[in-house]
């Protein structure tokens, strides 16, 4: 039988064009990202750091360059030299806050600049947009005493239950905070934590808001931002751009809204709590903000055990997931720092015995979001793979199946899995 010479070098063609093209294309390796939050103690970040030095490794931590520790010129230069060292610091706000900050720098520079709604003393108090009561949670008639709102019982359970901080009150045209709810009542602080007297009135139309259906306007994320870059200016420390949502009584942003804010000033990547990212390869994302939503929390290394870790790593590594840690150093109780340190270093070591990426946010950013993934490789975990070694293959659960005569499912892990 003749061959067709045509049909063979269209073939031969094709076939070299899909193999270069798999060749400039990354794999879809999953991996983990080490967070730490907060500005712990400058003794526990070297032990931390020294652990991470020890297998060649990098870590992020999210710091709050506003805050007292950054008083002390020996905290500064320490953070400097985890920086040198390939650890990357990360914006966390200057105060820990979103609706405003504490400068350091002369307040004349804020006066009359967009996004600023009014400045008291050092306290740089940010802009929000209008309440939009299309998103309002809950929505009755309360009566307002001084600095606080009595609810009817029948709604009170809801609003607390739901943690709805925020209440914008029609008749007054006025948003507030709430402090605390106690009886059926809510104090409250004007929505920057001012303390606030609105008289006594009855009858006062109220919705209600949870702290990531508020707004700041695009000027005042921009210079909440800003404030970080010029204090680490100040400090002579490395430009974060990894921008972290902090926890508490206050606007969540959204990646959304601060893509282009943040974008404008180096920002690469960040977290924020509303519409997390999944932190997988090819993530739809049409608008590029996804890389602004890699929340943590896939692991935490202060609650679970050694062994739980390596699972929940093992099996999302291959489902080809980035996994980012969680940790907040609350205790410096020595034992259970000791603890904490033990963990994370058989982490380390399991981690770089097994070839698992450990890498930075921005890294993980430029991998996922700004690289080019293999299309031919299969997303299907392969059956000869166990690295956590609890008897499972990475990626599957261990459940009943019918069929087999010992009631549990067998798999034969001799032949190659699919993948590659």
């Amino acid at each position: 039988m003749s061959i067709n010479k045509k049909n063979l070098l269209f073939v031969t063609i094709v076939l070299l064009s899909i193999n270069l093209f798999a060749q400039n294309n990354i794999p879809k390796q999953g991996g983990i990202c080490f967070r730490v939050d907060d500005n712990g103690l400058i003794e526990q970040f070297r032990d931390y750091t020294n652990i991470f030095e020890k297998y060649n490794q990098h870590y992020n931590f999210a710091l709050n360059l506003g805050l007292n520790e950054f008083n002390s010129q020996d905290y500064i230069d320490s953070i400097k030299v985890f920086q040198s060292l390939g650890n990357e610091m990360m914006d966390h706000t200057p105060n820990h806050r979103t609706n405003y900050f504490i400068t350091k720098f002369d307040t004349s520079l804020y006066k009359n600049v967009s996004g600023v709604d009014h400045i008291i003393d050092d306290k740089i108090c940010l802009e929000y947009l209008p309440a939009d009561i299309s998103l309002a949670a809950h929505s009755d008639t309360a009566t307002v005493d001084g600095n606080k709102i009595i609810f009817s019982e029948s709604n009170y359970d809801d609003i607390e239950q739901y943690n709805e901080r925020y209440i914008y009150l029609a008749n007054l045209d006025t948003l507030v905070l709430v402090k605390k709810y106690k009886n059926n009542k809510a104090t409250i602080t004007d929505k920057w934590d001012e303390s606030i007297n609105l008289g006594t009135t009855s009858g006062v139309t109220y919705y209600t808001f949870t702290t990531s259906n508020i707004n700041m306007t695009p000027d005042a994320i921009n210079l909440l931002a800003n404030e970080t870059q010029k204090l680490a200016d100040l400090y002579g420390l490395v430009r974060p751009t990894t921008w972290i949502q902090p926890g508490g009584n206050f606007v969540e942003f959204n990646s959304y809204e601060i893509k282009s804010p943040m974008e404008a000033l180096g920002y690469t990547s960040g977290a924020t709590y509303p519409n997390p990212a999944k932190k997988v390869f090819n993530e739809y994302n049409p608008t590029g903000e996804r890389q602004f939503a890699m929340q943590w929390g896939d692991f935490i290394e202060t609650d679970q055990t050694l062994e739980e870790l390596k699972k929940i790593i093992a099996d999302g590594i291959a489902k080809h997931k980035m996994l980012i840690g969680n940790s907040h150093w609350y205790s410096d109780e020595p034992e259970e720092w000791q603890n904490y340190l033990a963990t994370n270093d058989s982490l380390l070591s399991w981690a770089t015995r097994n070839s698992i990426p450990v890498r930075t946010y921005s890294e993980w950013t430029n991998i996922l979001y700004h690289q080019t993934p293999d299309p031919y490789y299969n997303i299907m975990p392969p059956l000869n793979v166990d690295q956590d070694l609890n008897g499972i293959p990475d990626g599957y659960t261990n459940i009943d199946y019918p069929g087999d005569i010992n009631g549990t499912l067998v798999i034969d892990t001799t032949t190659p899995g699919p993948g590659k």
